[in-house]
């Protein structure tokens, strides 16, 4: 190991190697270069005022050299220790409200941590001024950060929705008051297996609209509130028999059908109705398909 002495001589020598250096060029090489070579003769002094430094300035001046050397160890081990003290005072700060967070979340009987697609799509905000959104709402840093690259987004939609998003969480946040919460805590990955890692810890839910962080969730054993299988899930209930007014909007795909379109938005097919489009007919339900999209009414028009 380097000698502690060795090593302040060297910072003491190079220090005076530095100052010779600038000063001799600003006093009068600067204008007067030597063999007209810029710098050699500041190099050459700095090099020598350098050597002089570290040999003979100690044998000259113990009682300076001592002074000098207790000044850079004191300023040295000051700086570390303030260094040591502020990172400690850091960490312990991070350390508590990470504690105080995990609290927080978990004195709650329900909480939910919110995914950026959610938040995006913006039906959330009316799911929680009707109060059916429960217990502690989590909206981790890492989704709001996603959020916030999405509006950043060199595309036009994508920046519109990105700042949509943004606009939802401030939102969201005036509505849920105290029952909104941040979750600063981020270990590196990607934003769906956080989502999963988080929502195990605190044994929470998981909000989204993503179909495949759906899957992976309840692969993963975490109950997931799908925005868009509850809109599916309050749609308008109808059975077959049932007869109901509708406009035909548009074509089918089918030859001779239309499509219309119930209040809640349900999509309704009726066949041989292409010649009543943009007319409102009554029609009765012949049958209903629940997919993961939606429902599907097949329907015929009432003679």
């Amino acid at each position: 190991m380097i000698n502690k002495r060795i090593i302040i001589k060297i910072v003491i020598a190079v220090i005076f190697a530095i100052l010779t250096f600038f000063s001799a060029n600003r006093w009068y090489f600067s204008t007067n270069p030597l063999l007209e070579i810029s710098y050699f003769a500041e190099t050459i002094l700095a090099i020598v005022v350098g050597f002089l430094t570290y040999f003979i300035f100690p044998v000259l001046g113990t009682n300076i050299t001592f002074w000098l050397e207790k000044i850079i160890s004191k300023t040295v081990s000051s700086t570390l220790k303030r260094f040591y003290l502020e990172q400690k005072i850091r960490n312990d700060k991070k350390n508590k409200e990470k504690k105080e967070e995990t609290v927080r979340i978990k004195k709650y009987k329900e909480s939910v941590l919110v995914d950026s697609s959610a938040i995006i799509d913006g039906r959330i905000l009316d799911i929680a001024r009707c109060g059916f959104l429960q217990g502690l709402v989590v909206f981790p840093r890492f989704v709001m950060e996603e959020v916030q690259q999405v509006s950043d987004s060199s595309d036009h939609i994508k920046r519109q929705r990105g700042r949509k998003g943004l606009d939802n969480i401030n939102e969201l946040k005036r509505i849920l008051g105290k029952s909104f919460s941040v979750l600063e805590q981020k270990n590196g990955g990607e934003v769906d297996s956080l989502l999963i890692k988080y929502a195990k810890k605190y044994d929470a839910k998981i909000l989204t609209v993503d179909f495949n962080l759906n899957k992976l969730a309840k692969v993963s054993g975490i109950k997931v509130l799908n925005v868009n299988e509850l809109a599916n899930a309050i749609k308008t209930s109808l059975i077959p028999g049932e007869i109901v007014p509708i406009k035909i909007s548009q074509k089918g795909k089918e030859e001779n059908q239309g499509v219309g379109y119930l209040v809640d938005g349900t999509m309704v097919i009726v066949e041989n109705s292409v010649n009543f489009l943009g007319k409102d007919v009554k029609v009765e339900v012949v049958r209903v398909l629940q997919k993961d999209a939606g429902k599907m009414i097949f329907a015929k028009i009432v003679s």
